[in-house]
């Protein structure tokens, strides 16, 4: 009965993990609140720009950009942030330089091959 009962045990903790592993979720793509009629795509589908209904928060690593209603949001082909107008003033520490982002400018992020990011803000 020993041998029995310890498959059991092993088959109930096998079905234990496939469950756990079945009911993971997969990532989910949040709905951007574009303005009907200012969607730009790409040839793949993805967005390029549009102008956002409301305050939104995008963030990239440790970085949080809150982009600004009423203006542009654009992103590269691979669906990575690329600008918008920001709301508030956003610091940038880049090489232990602070830089600071005032409110309605536009902030432009470039995201390399091997990871690495720049970020620049410019006069809107």
């Amino acid at each position: 009965m020993k041998p029995l009962f310890k498959q059991l045990l092993s088959l109930g903790s096998s079905l234990g993990l496939l469950t756990m592993t079945l009911s993971i979720p997969l990532p989910v793509t949040a709905a951007l609140p574009c303005k009907d009629g200012t969607v730009n795509r790409y040839q793949n589908n993805s967005i390029a720009s549009c102008t956002i209904e409301n305050n939104i928060q995008v963030r990239i690593g440790s970085l949080a950009f809150p982009c600004l209603q009423d203006h542009s949001i654009s992103f590269d082909e691979k669906g990575q942030f690329q600008s918008c107008v920001i709301s508030q003033s956003v610091k940038i520490i880049t090489d232990n330089v602070v830089e600071t982002c005032p409110a309605e400018y536009r902030v432009n992020v470039e995201i390399y091959n091997d990871g690495n990011q720049s970020v620049s803000c410019q006069r809107y």
